[in-house]
């Protein structure tokens, strides 16, 4: 875990252009004012803060060759009778959408760990949908 002091630093040294040596020699110790942490410490959370944004890069990276994906948790919500005769259409709110979306991979894990793959150009009026038909109020 990185400190927000730590972060701070990180884009402070970043935006001077400086050596980490002359960093920590002339501007570090305004971030750690009581205790200034040694050289090597720096130099250590330095490269941690570095994994973690190239990392972060390399995960925006591969969804945006993949294309956005949408992932939800469902709560478990109590089992009500939606129709009680076979073939009776529910009644469902309709709310209108832009044109032109485009369809999003969408990955739903239900209650009991199931998962729901499907392509939606709007998965947020699909799931407000799927709630309305299963009788949670939205």
């Amino acid at each position: 875990m990185i400190s927000p002091n730590w972060r701070r630093a990180y884009d402070a040294w970043k935006a001077t252009g400086l050596t980490r040596i002359d960093f920590h020699k002339t501007r570090f110790k305004c971030f750690f004012p009581d205790e200034t942490p040694c050289l090597t410490t720096l130099y250590r959370k330095f490269k941690e803060i570095e994994r973690l944004l190239e990392s972060a890069a390399a995960e925006r990276s591969a969804a945006s060759q993949i294309g956005t994906v949408a992932v939800a948790t469902l709560p478990a919500v109590t089992p009500r009778k939606v129709a009680t005769k076979v073939g009776r259409n529910i009644p469902v709110k309709r709310i209108s959408h832009p044109s032109g979306l485009v369809a999003r991979e969408v990955r739903l894990i239900l209650p009991n760990g199931s998962l729901l793959e499907f392509r939606s150009e709007s998965p947020e009026l699909m799931a407000i949908g799927m709630m309305q038909a299963a009788g949670v109020r939205t």
